[in-house]
């Protein structure tokens, strides 16, 4: 019996984390551009081009969550195994209800398979598979 009242009071310690658990919403894909260089869209793929109408493609995830409490976002990115680095670390950020992860394709980048480990508050939270490709 004591150990039945220790695990029913284990379990009601934990069910508050439940019942407050927070949505997070990712996007990932192209931000678009107009015929000045100026943002003017998003575009949710995972197909990237390397190259967009002569200039480097900006790419990445928006994150987004239900409540305004800060949260931590952290990246780690897998390169194609024809590339000598195996992974790159992104720097961990502070975001307050609505955040992004942007790169910028570079003319030397190999197209390929790459993927992006997403970290929310330290844990890995969605690994994203995406594909670099030839310019456009």
């Amino acid at each position: 019996m004591k150990y039945l009242l220790l695990a029913i009071s284990l379990y009601l310690m934990q069910l508050p984390t439940w019942a407050t658990e927070i949505d997070y919403k990712l996007e990932f894909g192209l931000v678009l551009h107009n015929e000045y260089g100026e943002p003017i869209g998003f575009k949710e793929t995972t197909t990237i081009p390397i190259n967009t109408q002569g200039k480097d493609s900006l790419y990445g995830v928006i994150i987004s969550k239900n409540s305004t409490e800060n949260f931590t976002v952290g990246s780690i990115h897998i390169l194609p195994e024809e590339i000598d680095i195996e992974k790159i670390m992104g720097k961990t950020m502070q975001i307050n209800g609505k955040g992004a992860i942007f790169m910028k394709t570079q003319g030397s980048d190999k197209p390929g398979t790459y993927e992006m480990e997403v970290y929310i508050n330290g844990l890995l939270y969605k690994t994203i598979q995406y594909q670099l490709l030839s310019s456009t």
